[in-house]
């Protein structure tokens, strides 16, 4: 029996993102799913390391698609779009570290089709989308420093960073071996 596809209507482009989001783990909970199920078809010390490997980035990837989705439905209300940008890079970066990985293996054509269920391309997308949000965020004259950083950077190292001083210092000095003897390793030029 069937199930009836459910229809979704977004009249704001807020829920056309968290839209993609919710998809992006539908799809890393359905791959991950799969991925356990096919761990019993390892043959090699090979298929089964880039099997190991590539179930705990999906771990790590649904993990990061919920923190967006925390994000966006403001539970945490010090989630910036810097934050939402961060995860999703994030969740992406897993999956590509277990095409990476499976690649090194060489058991690309044993693990890939089993764990993409092209779950990296909704969330290319989902950046694409919160991209938009997050250059909107310079342009559009509500731009806040303070937002500009994700909430984890407390209000100290906001301030370093934000300071005028640090953008106008230069490097005063330079290092390099010659060959000639006049100058040596790095660490003696700097202490």
């Amino acid at each position: 029996m069937g199930r009836k596809p459910q229809v979704y209507n977004p009249t704001q482009k807020s829920e056309f993102r968290r839209m993609k989001v919710e998809v992006a783990l539908q799809r890393a909970i359905a791959a991950q799913s799969h991925g356990w199920r096919w761990g019993k078809h390892c043959k090699t010390h090979n298929e089964r390391a880039a099997w190991i490997n590539c179930m705990k980035l999906y771990d790590y990837t649904i993990i990061q698609l919920n923190r967006t989705l925390h994000g966006l439905d403001k539970i945490n209300a010090s989630c910036t779009n810097s934050d939402i940008q961060i995860w999703l890079s994030t969740a992406l970066t897993n999956l590509e570290t277990c095409r990476i990985s499976a690649n090194d293996l060489n058991v690309t054509d044993f693990i890939l089709p089993h764990v993409s269920y092209n779950v990296s391309d909704l969330i290319s997308n989902s950046l694409a989308i919160n991209e938009d949000k997050v250059q909107k965020q310079y342009f559009d004259g509500n731009y806040n420093e303070e937002e500009s950083f994700p909430s984890w950077v407390g209000r100290e190292e906001r301030r370093l960073l934000m300071s005028r001083s640090l953008v106008a210092e230069t490097a005063s000095f330079v290092v390099a071996k010659d060959g000639l003897g006049s100058i040596g390793p790095c660490r003696p030029q700097l202490m």
